[in-house]
């Protein structure tokens, strides 16, 4: 046995070392990776002049499965559209007759301003005010007939409408 070709102890503590926090980065680094963030599929993060705010991203290509849940519960702290101020809050009386539209198919797959993903085939609602999220009656005035919605996302910022749906509705 030669003595010269053998490490001195501390080196192999720092070799030790070394590889113990190789491995802790590796761990963190693949635990990350796993996490259940959405991949932003497209920005969407066009200004929109008319009303002076952002299109919220698109997480979920045309055709894929949109997962469920996700979203925050948001209440009352004000926020403008177009320079106007809109106040989420509570409302349990709350009762308002006036014309829903529907949302259009690019919003499909896009986060909600709760933060869950639109999905045009669900019951779900837009509404300037109502606490995130909610659930409203709405009743058809031509044909009395009601559905309850999950109200998960802000808008419409017309005049003359009191909600948007999606098309199931």
């Amino acid at each position: 046995m030669r003595c010269d070709d053998a490490e001195p102890p501390t080196a192999r503590r720092s070799k030790s070392a070394a590889a113990k926090l190789l491995v802790a980065v590796a761990v963190a680094l693949f635990t990350a990776n796993c996490s259940s963030q959405q991949k932003v599929v497209s920005s969407g993060r066009t200004l929109d002049p008319k009303y002076g705010v952002y299109a919220s991203p698109r997480v979920i290509e045309d055709g894929q499965p949109v997962p469920k849940g996700g979203g925050r519960e948001m209440v009352g702290k004000p926020y403008q559209v177009a320079g106007r101020t809109y106040v989420p809050r509570d409302n349990p009386g709350y009762s308002r007759v006036g014309l829903a539209s529907w949302y259009g198919s690019d919003f499909h797959g896009r986060l909600t301003a709760n933060g869950e993903i639109f999905d045009r085939e669900s019951l779900a609602a837009a509404h300037p005010t109502m606490p995130l999220p909610s659930y409203a009656r709405v009743t058809n005035l031509e044909n009395r007939r009601s559905m309850i919605v999950r109200v998960n996302d802000r808008g419409p910022y017309h005049a003359d409408r009191v909600m948007d749906v999606s098309e199931n509705v």
